[in-house]
């Protein structure tokens, strides 16, 4: 980017916005990165608790899992971000996209009711 500045390829703003993008993109990353773990381990530890209850009422497990495949969904955008700027780390951003295109499949599986879960004052 330093040598798109000195050639004039880009402006000092495109470099800014740039840099930005990129710095978003690695933040949503890390921050999401054992986020997921957690709130999917959240979500089938409730899941087994929940299984002795008959009560007809929105499910704490579906909600742990909503959020886990919200992170893994930003996640992804953020990893696809990284690609369009990174391409030559291709081999490693497709080994993480597809990773969490997996653990998203089981998870959906796993929880059926996750993306009709309503979060208070998030969802209403």
């Amino acid at each position: 980017m330093v040598k798109q500045g000195h050639l004039g390829v880009k402006s000092p703003e495109e470099i800014v916005e740039t840099t930005a993008e990129i710095a978003d993109a690695f933040e949503v990353v890390q921050w999401f990165m054992f986020f997921i773990e957690v709130k999917l381990q959240r979500a089938l530890s409730g899941k087994c608790d929940e299984e002795e209850d008959t009560f007809d009422y929105p499910k704490d497990s579906d909600g742990s899992a909503k959020i886990a495949l919200i992170a893994i969904e930003k996640s992804m955008a953020a990893y696809a971000k990284l690609h369009s700027y990174f391409p030559e780390q291709e081999d490693t951003i497709l080994n993480a996209l597809s990773l969490l295109q997996q653990i998203k499949r089981v998870a959906e599986i796993e929880f059926p009711n996750a993306y009709n879960f309503v979060r208070p004052g998030f969802d209403e």
